[in-house]
């Protein structure tokens, strides 16, 4: 919180405090770490910067941004997973879906080369469940700190896990979704409302593989609840295209 102060101090930024943050159900970053003075480039290569060393130190944490409002929370939204369907929320979606980096068969290599197979009955690599619907789609990923084949072995089945929101096995999609007033949907259904960074399950209808996607932006229009859309899948607004207007 102190650093993201000195970082913003002076621009239209407004750096939301644990109070503002604790009413919307968050909570600010209290991991402590080393951060030095950098002068030479703007606030947002800085908070670049912050947020790529917290993850170095394994601090989850995600930028919280409501117009000219941001902070910096351990999560956004709730993990308490919702489902959208044409039957009770959804009127009707389009979608974007990239498969260029889908894996199905996965080779994890950890430090100097280890790799799983003294733990994974000889078997050097592990297949996803939906290898038989997408296909044998071969590829590998390093674990350079990793030292022991079971750890490995679990770091390499995280990628295919149901609960991980970048998961290497099934396609990433966008999809925007118009959709009917939550509100009244939860009193019909109780489904539950929906808000910004809530993990919520799409099911593709192709295939019949149901993912778990976060829920990125939302256009709500209290009086006309007919025009509400939500967007799910990966954010596209980087803190530099979000703030381009911010130079010093």
């Amino acid at each position: 919180y102190n650093i993201m102060l000195q970082l913003f101090e002076g621009t239209p930024i407004h750096i939301m405090t644990p109070s503002e943050v604790a009413e919307k159900g968050m909570e600010w970053v209290t991991d402590k770490t080393d951060f030095f003075e950098i002068s030479k480039t703007t606030p947002i290569g800085a908070l670049s910067i912050l947020t790529e060393q917290l993850e170095k130190q394994k601090t989850t944490c995600e930028l919280y941004i409501d117009n000219f409002n941001i902070a910096l929370v351990k999560s956004i939204g709730s993990d308490n997973v919702k489902r959208i369907t044409l039957r009770f929320n959804a009127k009707d979606t389009t979608s974007e879906l990239d498969s260029t980096a889908t894996v199905t068969r996965l080779y994890p290599y950890g430090k100097d080369d280890l790799h799983i197979g003294s733990v994974n009955n000889g078997k050097q690599y592990i297949d996803s469940p939906y290898i038989d619907t997408y296909g044998v789609i071969e590829g590998y990923r390093e674990f350079n700190d990793c030292e022991e084949p079971a750890e490995l072995l679990r770091l390499a089945k995280w990628q295919s896990d149901e609960n991980n929101l970048e998961r290497l096995d099934v396609p990433k999609y966008n999809m925007q979704i118009n959709y009917v007033d939550v509100a009244a949907a939860y009193q019909r259904h109780r489904c539950g409302n929906i808000n910004l960074g809530d993990r919520v399950k799409i099911r593709d209808e192709q295939t019949g593989v149901e993912t778990i996607q976060r829920v990125i932006k939302m256009d709500i229009y209290p009086l006309e609840p007919q025009k509400s859309s939500i967007e799910v899948g990966r954010a596209r607004v980087t803190f530099e295209s979000f703030f381009g207007g911010i130079k010093e």
